[in-house]
């Protein structure tokens, strides 16, 4: 089959460099289409998960949640000019398009009552100018049990809006809008601060640091790529084919991704930095070996086939490898990290068309251009390694027992730290900390308890349950036992209107807040309040037949472990007050998201295991035993192993961004150890040591520490420069503004880093204890 490629190359190198050419206009038309995505709704689990099912059920009850917070603050609320200036921003933010509601001061309804009708009518619709008004008017809001707290704070020195919009899927791209809002709260700003903050804030900041990333990192990359290119191989081609070639694979990924849907988002949006380190790796390995097999007056035809003899074979399956390692993100619940795995494996299977095939066909034409021109090709040899790395390798002949419990020592010691990583999913932490952004969200969590919210559902199986007042009573005790946690901020339920309508009714007497006492008087009350003409306010947190209520509870955590918690001591509380009477659920927007770190953890493991099962059979297959096999795959499990270890020790948590580096790098790190392998494979077999073993049935043979020696210097600078350019381009995504994305380059680096040192200490202290 190797031969067959490689004949087909030699035979056709114009054929496979036009159909290239051809590929690359045809999906260059559709990269300008791809989408953009930064919606926090592809954190969530699939539609099969159980708390999703609730969330979504949730929502179709009782509607959407806010998911922006616009928070003003002032040393006062309750003047005449900050007023007015609450109702006109109020008024401005319900004209944005796809904004369906705004929940405010300047929208909240006060009850007003006789003993013939009820009405409604906003808090500001007269605004008062005296200060005895104005002083009632704060007595009255404070007053009331449904809002005290819920728009204005206990200080009086913060307004809240809660903007609630229309779901992601009808509003398309959501920043403009967010951006819009931005833009009138810069114009109310002054003297008054304005804080924006929620998850539709965050995803439109999301996408604003994208794009400055993809504006600043990739150019970075390119010219890290060709400094390491110039400086190894010191000519124009040598580093200007690599370069284009990986280049344009880049522009497949993207152009496939556009034909088939698949939107740039916090993950794929590494890609660039992803597939041009990884692809001039490839492109490394096949100068190396051109330029090594070079001599003078050579056949261009006969060049190739020496450079692809050596190399095809080993980049066919170090490219699957990492495929497989890509791949296995597809195993995961997170549609942001299933796009990951397949954007991925698509760019890696462009890059190995590319490196493979294309690339070697340009160096045909240009060696056959040159021999007609009767000019002698003389690239450039690789520079020999200096004096002491040339001893480096026979350390391992006479110290090999010394590396391995070395490394024995150093990998258990990882492996007993395993059970203390945590799993974390923070929103705050996607940020850095001078950013405005978790300044804004950190200000809103610190001094109003507020970033998500919480939903307390619970469903009865008889109709008007939630109209019975010892019903009301016990969620009342469970709204004060769920009020308990420092980290609880409003609560708005059905009791709350109750007491505000039956306060109302009787004269506003403060003996009256409270939950009437008959089953009638909570009926008739609900039912004049349906009347008074704000009958969509209660049914935000009750259906029409009183079956299913909910609690919309403010809470200041961002932590997706405190938000876990939070949720079992709130099961609990219902638990106790409720008993068996009736179904209660825990659900919101921020508790789901919590939930999303299980199903990272759990698809981290499922795709680990997927690669690793798939490379182990790799390596049987090419090596053709189960021990060299199973001895092959242990440098690569250590990386991944000393990874982990170094995130407890850090103190880095499992999240969003550093789930997908196990898979990954296990997939990458394969390379190295491939290439060690059959190049050692391709040592040995030149020398006598299979004819010795047959004769005299001697398994260890000085041959094969010749071998290994040879291996280890005819590979250092190959697996150090490529090693070294993966590293570089990780390490270009730490320039980002996006935590999640700094942390995924930096600790797969960090990874390669590892993955190195095992290639070049302890995989040829194994071989050489092993006898082939």
């Amino acid at each position: 089959m190797i031969n067959f490629l490689i004949n087909l190359m030699v035979n056709h190198p114009k054929k496979l460099l036009f159909s290239a050419f051809v590929a690359t206009v045809m999906l260059g038309y559709f990269v300008p289409n791809i989408r953009m995505v930064t919606s926090v709704d592809q954190l969530y689990p699939s539609m099969k998960d159980a708390d999703r099912q609730v969330l979504e059920h949730a929502t179709f009850l009782f509607g959407e949640d806010p998911s922006l917070i616009v928070a003003l603050k002032t040393d006062s609320i309750f003047k005449v000019p900050t007023l007015k200036k609450i109702k006109q921003l109020s008024d401005e933010l319900e004209k944005v398009p796809h904004v369906t509601r705004v929940d405010s001061l300047a929208t909240a309804q006060r009850v007003i009552s006789n003993e013939e009708e009820m009405k409604s009518e906003g808090f500001l619709d007269d605004i008062p100018e005296s200060a005895e008004a104005l002083a009632a008017l704060e007595t009255e809001y404070f007053d009331n049990p449904l809002y005290k707290d819920a728009f204005v704070s206990t200080d009086r020195k913060w307004a809240i809006f809660n903007v609630v919009m229309d779901p992601v899927e009808k509003i398309g791209h959501v920043p403009p809008l967010v951006k819009q809002i931005r833009a009138l709260a810069k114009k109310y700003e002054g003297p008054e601060r304005i804080f924006i903050s929620g998850i539709r804030e965050i995803n439109t900041a999301f996408n604003d640091l994208m794009q400055q990333d993809r504006k600043r990192l990739v150019p970075f990359l390119i010219l890290i790529m060709l400094v390491v290119l110039y400086l190894n191989f010191r000519s124009l081609i040598g580093f200007a084919i690599p370069l284009i070639s990986v280049l344009i694979g880049v522009l497949w990924t993207f152009g496939v991704m556009s034909l088939f849907g698949i939107p740039i988002s916090i993950l794929t949006s590494a890609l660039p930095s992803v597939l041009i380190a990884i692809g001039s790796s490839y492109a490394i390995y096949f100068l190396a070996a051109y330029y090594s097999l070079a001599s003078d007056m050579e056949d261009p035809v006969q060049h190739i086939k020496k450079t692809l003899n050596r190399t095809l074979l080993a980049v066919i399956f170090c490219s699957f490898s990492t495929i497989v390692g890509f791949f296995g993100l597809w195993l995961n619940d997170i549609e942001l990290i299933k796009q990951m795995g397949l954007a991925a494996s698509i760019g890696i299977a462009s890059l190995l068309a590319l490196t493979a095939f294309v690339l070697p066909c340009f160096f045909l034409i240009i060696g056959l251009f040159q021999q007609s021109r009767n000019k002698a090709h003389r690239p450039l040899r690789v520079r020999s390694l200096p004096r002491f790395l040339e001893r480096l390798p026979r350390s391992f002949l006479q110290h090999s027992n010394l590396y391995l419990i070395f490394w024995g020592v150093v990998l258990l010691g990882c492996m007993l730290l395993l059970p203390q990583l945590k799993i974390e999913n923070d929103p705050s932490t996607f940020f850095k900390k001078d950013s405005a952004t978790r300044i804004n969200l950190q200000s809103l969590v610190d001094e109003l308890n507020m970033y998500g919210r919480f939903k307390v559902i619970l469903t009865a199986e008889e109709k008007n349950y939630f109209k019975r007042p010892e019903v009301l009573r016990k969620m009342e005790l469970l709204e004060q036992k769920i009020q308990q946690d420092e980290h609880i901020g409003k609560i708005m339920s059905l009791p709350g209107f109750v007491k505000t309508i039956n306060k109302s009714f009787n004269e506003h007497k403060p003996e009256h807040k409270r939950i009437p006492d008959t089953e009638q008087e909570v009926a008739q009350y609900l039912l004049l309040y349906d009347l008074s003409g704000d009958n969509e306010t209660v049914h935000q947190y009750v259906t029409e037949d009183y079956k299913v209520t909910q609690l919309a509870i403010n809470a200041g955590v961002t932590s997706s472990l405190e938000s876990v918690k939070l949720a079992k001591k709130m099961a609990g509380y219902c638990e106790d007050v409720f008993a068996d009477s009736i179904t209660c659920q825990i659900s919101g927007m921020s508790y789901v998201l919590s939930k999303s770190a299980r199903y990272i953890a759990m698809g981290v493991l499922k795709g680990f295991c997927l690669a690793l099962g798939v490379i182990l059979v790799l390596m049987l297959f090419l090596f053709r035993s189960i021990k060299i096999g199973i001895i092959a795959m242990l440098p690569n499990i250590a990386p991944t192993i000393l990874l982990l270890g170094f995130m407890v020790l850090a103190d880095i948590p499992m999240n969003i961004g550093t789930s997908i580096i196990l898979t990954i790098a296990l997939g990458i790190a394969v390379d190295d150890t491939l290439h060690f392998f059959v190049h050692y494979y391709h040592e040995l077999k030149q020398s006598n040591h299979f004819l010795i073993q047959n004769m005299t049935g001697i398994r260890i043979t000085e041959d094969q520490r010749w071998a290994v020696v040879h291996t280890w210097r005819h590979l250092f600078l190959a697996l150090t420069t490529t090693s070294a350019t993966i590293i570089c381009g990780f390490l270009v995504l730490l320039l980002s503004d996006l935590t999640p994305l700094a942390l995924f380059g930096g600790l797969t680096a960090l990874t390669m880093f590892f993955a190195l040192l095992t290639d070049l200490t302890l995989t040829p202290s194994l071989i050489i204890k092993t006898k082939f």
